[in-house]
């Protein structure tokens, strides 16, 4: 399937920030100190490791980087080009990033994005679209996940003609993309070039 819900690797490797939903209970906040909740939004600032050649997240609860991370640095973060992890979050949550930017993806003098909120008070018809859209695709995934069993959730899989098992198989959060993308736009048809082949998501 293809699906705007895919994640670009190469643009989030090359990105300055991270943004996604902590995935359990383990991540501290950087600037509080507190834990972060499986599930809350948070927003990683990534800095380079001091023992290899890569970089690693510093997480912060979204309240705290907006309210003091943001002020501390002005002019740091300046569009959403250099946050990675938005085609994963809920349209709303992206809508409060964008705030940070200006709501254009120009960042604001650390004042955490206010001129841009009164700005984007009003949501434009296809905002509307786009939000209603990610409200239902977030929806289906969370009955997905809290009615399905695996095996019923393999044998959803192998109806749509998407691996149920093996390398591509992706884990849980490509299972999700896949289920959802199916229940939304059915089937994908069967390749036009081989007339055979089945396109994987």
């Amino acid at each position: 399937f293809f699906s705007t819900l895919s994640t670009m690797d190469d643009v989030e490797e090359a990105a300055s920030f991270k943004a996604d939903y902590a995935a359990s209970n383990r991540s501290t906040c950087y600037t509080s100190k507190e834990l972060i909740k499986q599930g809350d939004l948070r927003i990683g600032v990534m800095v380079q490791h001091p023992k290899g050649d890569f970089k690693y997240p510093q997480w912060h609860k979204f309240k705290y980087f907006e309210d003091v991370w943001l002020p501390k640095n002005p002019g740091k973060l300046k569009s959403l080009s250099q946050i990675g992890g938005l085609d994963k979050l809920k349209f709303e949550d992206v809508q409060k990033i964008k705030a940070f930017c200006g709501g254009e993806g120009d960042a604001g003098p650390g004042d955490g994005g206010a001129a841009a909120k009164a700005k984007g008070s009003t949501m434009t018809a296809d905002e509307k679209a786009l939000a209603a859209e990610s409200k239902l695709v977030w929806d289906l995934k969370e009955k997905i996940k809290n009615e399905l069993e695996t095996k019923e959730i393999k044998e959803l899989l192998e109806d749509c003609g998407q691996p149920a098992s093996g390398k591509i198989f992706g884990g849980a959060d490509k299972t999700l993309n896949r289920l959802v993308d199916g229940k939304l736009f059915g089937r994908m048809p069967k390749c036009q070039m081989c007339q055979d082949g089945e396109f994987i998501f």
